[in-house]
């Protein structure tokens, strides 16, 4: 879940929106809906997949992420990379 302190920036950013971008993302379909707490390499996205979720996130959102977002404790999962884009947006705004 979402951190509470991140809830009205987050109305900023449109999930939905977010999720499509992991969807197309996913090397392979995935008909059901997407688990927030799952590992990114659970879904297929390796090291280089997440480099490229990383800048398409960047150009659907118009943000600026630091290399450092690509780390696993805040790259991990799909729900620790909505809270770093939120954070990130937080503090640069």
């Amino acid at each position: 879940m979402i951190e509470d302190s991140h809830v009205a920036t987050a109305s900023k950013f449109d999930h939905g929106r977010y999720i499509e971008v992991i969807r197309r993302n996913i090397p392979f379909s995935e008909a059901e809906a997407i688990d927030g707490q799952k590992p990114l390499k659970d879904l297929g996205i390796d090291s280089l997949g997440a480099i490229r979720l990383l800048s398409e996130l960047e150009d659907e959102f118009d943000i600026e992420l630091p290399d450092e977002a690509v780390q696993e404790s805040a790259f991990g999962t799909v729900e620790s990379v909505w809270n770093a884009m939120v954070t990130n947006w937080t503090n640069g705004a």
